[in-house]
């Protein structure tokens, strides 16, 4: 609560009660006040207290409702393509759609999402509840940085969580993410992100593939998931092909991820594809002769 009013003259006479300035609040003192109900990367409903979910990846949160249209409809909804966030962000008017834009084109802001939860509070002892139009993040208020630019040496655990989060919501809804959920629109947004994260994100990938399968050293990882799908090698893909390949990399992702989490992960799958290379008749050390070293 701010502090008592003051009084003030005003212009005719009149007196006027002017309130001190309110003491700001840390949101956090709310948090534990507040109950948030949202549908999380996986699909499932989650409601708990706000303070319990406070580190929640909510960009990657479905709407907490749906954005309904109908004939005689004054207001005009619809959905906005944003960069950011790689997907579609939907709006229920114009004024929203322009706030989406603006916060699309700031440089600062590294996620939206739009709608993707629902705040639950009592207030003198009212039931009430609130859903915001958007929710973004700026990269002055993330603690483990950029999650698609900023990995550089260090490719934190924290941020494995995001790409994991992220690649779940796009097998669950492709085409929120601007796919049509075929194998080659897969790849190439899976290609885009490790090229987003200064290409971090599938270090090792394709030396796991290989010492998975055991052999195709001279493969793109993108064929070697082929490879793995159930059946084989299928050229040119069927639909049917096409969407076990699809399957088929989500599934080695998830595994690849967990294989990378684990400790000294990267430095143990290099250390395996090292092991199999050594097995390889094809693979030698040609050492030179002392006296052939110049």
């Amino acid at each position: 609560m701010g502090a008592p009013p003051s009084q003030c003259r005003a212009e005719g006479g009149g007196e006027v009660l002017v309130g001190e300035p309110a003491k700001a609040i840390p949101a956090w003192e709310y948090a534990s006040d507040v109950q948030v109900r949202f549908v999380d990367a996986d699909g499932a409903v989650r409601l708990g207290p706000l303070a319990r979910y406070w580190g929640e990846s909510f960009e990657f949160s479905s709407p907490a409702r749906k954005f309904t249209a109908f004939k005689g409809q004054k207001n005009f909804t619809g959905d906005y393509w944003a960069a950011t966030s790689r997907c579609l962000v939907g709006y229920e008017s114009w004024v929203e759609r322009d706030a989406a834009m603006t916060l699309d084109f700031d440089p600062a802001v590294v996620a939206l999402a739009s709608q993707p939860f629902r705040l639950v509070w009592t207030d003198d002892e009212r039931d009430r509840e609130h859903t915001p139009d958007y929710f973004a993040i700026s990269h002055t208020e993330l603690t483990t940085g950029n999650y698609l630019a900023a990995t550089q040496q260090t490719f934190h655990a924290t941020v494995f969580k995001q790409y994991r989060a992220l690649l779940t919501a796009v097998r669950r809804e492709p085409a929120r993410h601007g796919l049509d959920g075929t194998f080659a629109t897969t790849t190439a947004f899976v290609l885009g992100l490790d090229a987003g994260s200064n290409w971090n994100m599938l270090a090792g990938f394709q030396e796991w593939l290989v010492v998975r399968r055991g052999t195709g050293h001279d493969l793109t990882w993108p064929i070697l998931v082929r490879h793995l799908a159930p059946g084989g090698w299928v050229h040119p893909l069927t639909q049917q092909a096409d969407t076990a390949a699809v399957t088929t990399l989500h599934r080695l992702l998830g595994d690849f991820f967990d294989a990378r989490a684990q400790p000294d992960g990267l430095g143990r799958i290099f250390r395996d594809y090292q092991s199999w290379l050594t097995t390889q008749a094809w693979y030698q050390f040609e050492t030179a002769e002392p006296d052939q070293i110049g």
